[in-house]
């Protein structure tokens, strides 16, 4: 096993160091759910209407139309459409504060968490990233951008000086755990392409196979093979757009055993098949 832990990269905008995606309603009768994944990047999630069902480190939480869903570095995160209603409206907002940046402001950001203790608190943060959805959504001035880093810098100093922990508090088995499964879930990005047997990865990282699963379904909420089918889902989904390959040639390129075992993993988790998803524009950059 590696020392050094890798992390997932956030593509922020290329002149501010946040990333922010507007949520529009699911458009097919299976909603899409955001895979288990992680970064160094602090997190926040507020919604509109419907609700979702999210794991954080394995802990289940309703996001509402009151709530926020706060991620902290390095947290393992999976959200869960629970709603079926279709329509073309905006319905949540995402806000991605880059690590590079927070750190340069928060210095012991890698010995610390921030919590939402209360109802304050949440009413708080999430009357800033409300007001951040609304100057994204209109871009109004041509001073937006402005905006929104004066909105992030308050918010920050806000979680500095009301919401912030020492990462102490965390207990010690479960931080080992979850960078056990950010561990495996990294082997699993850097091989998805080979043919990857549950026997080698539990060798691999000294478990049993038997452990090794339940560790892995506890603080992710999917199978391993779930997470393998979705991560090859979510490589070919670039090559779908970005690209004029065929179906099979892209299914064997992302460790598929051929077009059919693709479509079929496509009709399950997007209701659809690789060729509607390629018409469809459902992708998210």
């Amino acid at each position: 096993m590696k020392n050094e832990e890798k992390y997932e990269l956030v593509r922020l905008d290329p002149d501010i160091p946040v990333f922010m995606w507007l949520h529009p309603r699911g458009r097919t009768t299976n909603p899409r759910v955001i895979d288990a994944h992680w970064h160094r990047s602090l997190e926040f999630d507020i919604i509109w209407d419907d609700e979702l069902l999210y794991y954080i480190n394995g802990v289940e939480y309703r996001l509402d139309g009151e709530s926020v869903c706060l991620i902290n570095s390095m947290d393992v995160h999976r959200l869960i459409p629970q709603s079926e209603r279709k329509g073309p409206e905006i319905i949540g907002f995402t806000l991605i504060i880059g690590y590079d940046f927070l750190k340069s402001l928060v210095q012991d950001i890698e010995e610390s968490i921030f919590v939402l203790d209360g109802t304050e608190q949440t009413r708080a943060v999430r009357g800033r990233l409300v007001k951040m959805a609304d100057i994204f959504f209109a871009q109004a001035s041509p001073y937006w951008k402005a905006e929104i880093m004066e909105q992030v810098c308050g918010l920050i100093y806000y979680l500095c000086s009301s919401c912030k922990h020492s990462r102490s508090v965390i207990p010690a088995h479960a931080e080992t755990n979850v960078k056990e499964v950010r561990a495996m879930m990294e082997y699993i990005q850097e091989h998805y392409t080979e043919d990857i047997r549950q026997q080698e990865l539990s060798q691999r990282f000294f478990y049993s196979r038997e452990y090794m699963s339940k560790l892995f379904k506890r603080y992710t909420k999917c199978t391993i093979k779930e997470y393998l089918t979705q991560y090859r889902l979510q490589q070919s989904e670039r090559l779908l757009f970005h690209t004029d390959r065929s179906v099979t040639e892209i299914a064997l390129t992302v460790g598929f055993n051929d077009a059919k075992q693709m479509i079929r993993a496509f009709r399950r988790y997007y209701d659809m098949t690789p060729q509607q998803f390629r018409r469809s524009g459902h992708w998210k950059p």
